[in-house]
């Protein structure tokens, strides 16, 4: 079934979109009649007789609907449930897509969010809400959707950067100390991940609130991812919120939170909305989770598995260990077996060193004695001409002539000193009469000098004069008129000048 032409996909015919519905002046088969104020239609019955309307226009030839994919889920049974938007307004309607329709597995596979298709279908109204729904028999991709175009457009870039290799994904730790987890601290995402955590064993968990949804959601996400990667005890880190719709899940589909989690010193799992959803972080991210769940049995080991694989292994060691003991018995016993002889021989051996060893002991005992008895012998004799000996003795003997020689000493002292007192007694009578004779000469030696000294003379009145030289003026030669001439006298000294040579001076 070929899709008509653009000016008419709104339906089958010329129906303008922005046109009511046709209805028919006749009420279909089975539909209620208009009612009036006295006699109301229940709700039931004015949503049944919509969908009778809308059935009779368009239920039984279908009709053809372009759009947007938005909130496309797959549901476990096979079934596909979507919203088509309006790219130039707000309009919607629901669609379905049975997983019974003939639908070609690539036109079923090109329903995805942010899509832009062309699909076909019978209009019906599902009456518990009285939502006009179309259910899809036929698809065609019409172009790519505002979100779906740039959205591959970056994907195809970080690809080309090589964000996304295979190689660049790190193994989850086996035992993490801490698990950082982003994601908005009101949402299930927490509750679930505490749970599971809870149940497998427990777990430390580091929570740092991030917005998940909105304009400020991909600058929020960064940088609760920066804060939790800065902590050291974090071992690996969960990124993460629930299902919702593609516009709720775009934000993980942002450049700014993709390079943060490929730039992410820590392991990275991503748990985006459900198992049918799939973001460029989960691509950018180590593993990626189907849901916030999985992402904690991925991230937390199960305590009692590892419990009974360690007992199982402890078991199995103890097994391997006892069986090693056994044979190790077994290649020894058989080893002893085969060693009888050579045993038998080694302590024939032994015996043989034993008796040759104790008459060597006692063959060196015997030599030792000998030899000491020899030594001590040497010993004594070497004593006896020893240097040390002698000059023992000759210390004696330097001892006893000091002692002696002190001795004799003092007495000659002794003796000397008596009589050194005993001519000091027969002189001292003699000495003071000498003494007494030498202070009269000396008294007239004095006075004979002081009659000769020059100072007597000059206390006469007489006095002294010399020249510039220092020597005496006895001529008039000695003086010429204009020198300059010292005069001392007994009392006085002072300068005067020549007048005239042998006359009078003049005083300075």
């Amino acid at each position: 079934m070929e899709p008509p032409n653009r000016d008419h996909l709104w339906g089958l015919g010329t129906v303008d979109p922005g046109e009511a519905l046709p209805v028919t002046t006749t009420a279909p088969a089975g539909a209620l009649p208009g009612a009036s104020a006295e006699a109301p239609l229940s709700v039931g019955a004015f949503s049944a007789t919509v969908r009778a309307r809308v059935e009779a226009t368009y239920g039984a030839r279908g009709v053809w609907v372009e759009g947007e994919v938005r909130e496309c889920t797959f549901a476990k049974s096979g079934h596909v449930y979507f919203t088509l938007r309006d790219p130039q307004g707000t309009d919607i309607v629901r669609c379905a897509l049975w997983r019974t329709a003939r639908v070609g597995p690539r036109d079923r596979d090109a329903v995805a969010n942010g899509a832009h298709l062309v699909v076909h279908g019978k209009a019906s109204v599902f009456t518990g809400k009285s939502e006009i729904q179309i259910l899809v028999d036929a698809v065609r991709l019409a172009g790519r959707g505002a979100l779906l175009e740039a959205r591959e457009r970056l994907k195809a870039q970080l690809e080309a950067e090589g964000l996304f290799a295979a190689e660049r994904k790190r193994a989850l730790p086996r035992d993490p100390r801490m698990i950082g987890l982003v994601t908005s601290p009101t949402g299930a995402v927490v509750h679930d991940v505490r749970t599971v955590a809870f149940q497998r064993g427990g777990a430390h968990l580091l929570l740092a609130p991030a917005v998940v949804q909105g304009p400020t959601a991909p600058e929020s996400i960064v940088a609760a991812l920066a804060r939790v990667a800065s902590v050291e005890e974090v071992d690996v880190i969960i990124v993460g919120r629930g299902g919702g719709a593609a516009e709720d899940l775009a934000c993980f589909d942002d450049e700014r939170v993709v390079r943060a989690i490929a730039a992410c010193p820590k392991p990275v799992v991503s748990a985006v909305g459900h198992e049918t959803d799939f973001s460029l972080a989960d691509l950018a991210a180590d593993v990626r989770a189907a849901t916030p769940s999985q992402a904690a049995e991925l991230t937390v080991p199960a305590a009692a598995p590892r419990v009974t694989a360690l007992g199982d292994a402890k078991r199995r060691l103890w097994r391997a260990l006892k069986e090693r003991m056994r044979l190790a018995r077994e290649e020894l016993r058989e080893g002893r077996e085969g060693l009888d002889p050579v045993l038998e021989r080694v302590r024939e051996g032994e015996r043989l060193v034993d008796a040759l060893d104790a008459s060597l002991r006692d063959r060196t005992h015997a030599r030792m004695r000998d030899g000491k008895r020899e030594l001590d012998a040497l010993a004594a004799r070497l004593q006896a001409v020893h240097p040390a000996a002698k000059l023992a003795a000759q210390q004696r003997r330097a001892h006893e002539f000091e002692l002696r020689l002190r001795r004799a000493g003092e007495r000659l002292l002794t003796t000397q000193a008596r009589d050194l007192q005993q001519c000091a007694s027969a002189l001292a009578p003699l000495a003071q009469e000498r003494t007494a004779a030498a202070r009269e000469d000396l008294a007239r030696a004095a006075a004979s000098l002081h009659a000769l000294s020059p100072l007597a003379i000059l206390s006469r009145g007489y006095s002294l004069v010399t020249n510039a030289s220092g020597a005496a003026v006895r001529r008039a030669d000695d003086a010429p008129a204009g020198t300059l001439v010292h005069v001392r006298a007994a009392e006085v000294r002072f300068d005067a000048r020549v007048v005239a040579a042998g006359g009078e001076t003049e005083p300075r």
